[in-house]
């Protein structure tokens, strides 16, 4: 997930780039109450009008109202820096992980409510704020948010590279050295979609969860239909 992360980073600079030469002003510039870094982490409310983010030198994840770039606050509590993201599909909650832990937050209180042990890769909602998805080395387990119980898992290991969750949690888009799987998260269960040539740099489903998307090393990015 990190070179995953890696090289969608460039791909949005390379976008961003492409449209700072249309738009010479952004819309919206994020004004922090202290001073940024460098944005480690993004997740966009689907409303689109919130963003939680990781800075590289923070311990902190900030939460950001995206109309007027204003930060709203700042969620305390990381031993180290925050390393993911998210916004539940109602907007009212999110998640958070670090190199401790997964942590699931009130976004309107700023208050923290819950603990997931154990260093995640990918982290996502489900279908609502019930349910949270954390990727570990072994395994990808979903838990009920209320009370922490883990409800369903499936096995991973490190022939894994990518792991990208749909919009609202229920499916997963998985890379195994070049074989595409698309899992179930309310069940576990796998269908494969095929094999692509080349190796896989990052993978991502669309948000309407039609189509599913894997770049690899010779530039082409095929969609499959999910």
């Amino acid at each position: 997930t990190t070179l995953f992360r890696s090289h969608l980073g460039i791909m949005m600079l390379s976008l961003f780039l492409a449209a700072a030469a249309q738009t010479p002003e952004p819309r919206v510039r994020l004004e922090a109450q202290a001073g940024l870094s460098s944005i480690d982490a993004m997740a966009v409310s689907q409303d689109g009008t919130l963003a939680l983010t990781g800075d590289l030198d923070d311990t902190a994840a900030r939460l950001w109202h995206l109309p007027t770039g204003r930060e709203l606050r700042r969620l305390e509590g990381h031993d180290l820096r925050v390393l993911d993201t998210a916004i539940s599909p109602n907007g009212k909650m999110g998640l958070t992980s670090d190199y401790q832990g997964v942590y699931l937050w009130n976004l309107e209180t700023g208050q923290k409510v819950r603990s997931f042990p154990g260093r995640a890769g990918a982290i996502a909602f489900g279908v609502d704020e019930g349910r949270v998805f954390c990727e570990y080395q072994d395994r990808v387990a979903g838990y009920d948010a209320s009370t922490g119980r883990e409800v369903v898992r499936f096995p991973w290991s490190n022939l894994h590279q990518h792991l990208a969750f749909s919009t609202g949690g229920r499916r997963a888009l998985a890379d195994s050295q070049g074989l595409l799987e698309l899992i179930d998260l309310d069940n576990g269960s796998s269908r494969r979609l095929g094999k692509q040539g080349s190796a896989i740099e990052g993978i991502a489903i669309s948000a309407d969860g039609r189509r599913g998307m894997a770049a690899d090393i010779d530039g082409k990015i095929p969609a499959w239909d999910l």
